[in-house]
């Protein structure tokens, strides 16, 4: 029982993840001057040398990153293993320490394409964690499609997946001229984040029934 209630309140932290990356990069974009949310990058808050940059970096990027692996742990030990939530896991996993390290190798002022330090091709590695956190949704949405129970949640796990998709790509594309890059990729994360929220809430709410059967 004490095990199971431990868990319950680390599904908390799959909420505690989004919100405080959302309020860092609201805050720091509103302490940063001509900072613009529609053509830059969210990166562009914790630049190299930018004005509240540890803002975005210690709480954004390094603490809501910590917030996500304390929910994956927590899916790892409500849900039964198998092969299609441990590639999940792995996943989201992914995501998270990518996002971490993103905090940690900042990118160069405005994140420019071309003539980059070392450390923002080390930050741009880290970016790993956006295409791996679709792939993290598109595997859970997966493994609860199988399931009865859970089989609507599956639905919108990869509709919310798909979505992602069309949102990254457009980001990618939008790079080149900087229109619109960051509403793609506020919308992207958005989108993914809400995803979270939403399973971390069902877990929350139903953790004595939420075991599904595989």
């Amino acid at each position: 029982m004490r095990s199971s209630v431990s868990v319950r309140r680390l599904f908390l932290s799959g909420v505690a993840g989004p919100l405080a990356f959302c309020v860092a990069t609201i805050v720091s974009g509103a302490l940063r001057s001509n900072y613009n949310h529609v053509n830059q990058f969210i990166s562009e808050l914790g630049e190299t040398g930018g004005e509240f940059a540890w803002l975005m970096n210690y709480f954004g990027f390094m603490l809501s990153a910590l917030f996500v692996l304390l929910f994956v742990y927590a899916l790892r030990k409500h849900f039964p293993r198998t092969r299609m939530n441990t590639v999940g896991h792995l996943f989201l996993v992914i995501f998270a320490v990518g996002v971490f390290f993103a905090g940690i190798f900042s990118c160069d002022v405005g994140c420019p394409v071309t003539g980059r330090s070392l450390q923002q091709e080390l930050h741009d590695v880290a970016s790993v964690a956006l295409p791996a956190f679709t792939l993290g949704a598109f595997a859970w949405g997966a493994y609860f499609f199988q399931a009865p129970r859970w089989r609507r949640f599956g639905v919108y796990s990869l509709l919310s997946a798909s979505l992602s998709v069309v949102l990254l790509l457009a980001m990618v594309q939008s790079e080149a001229t900087r229109s619109g890059t960051g509403v793609y990729q506020r919308l992207f994360l958005g989108v993914l984040f809400a995803w979270m929220i939403a399973l971390a809430i069902r877990l929350w709410r139903r953790v004595d029934i939420a075991h599904v059967p595989v």
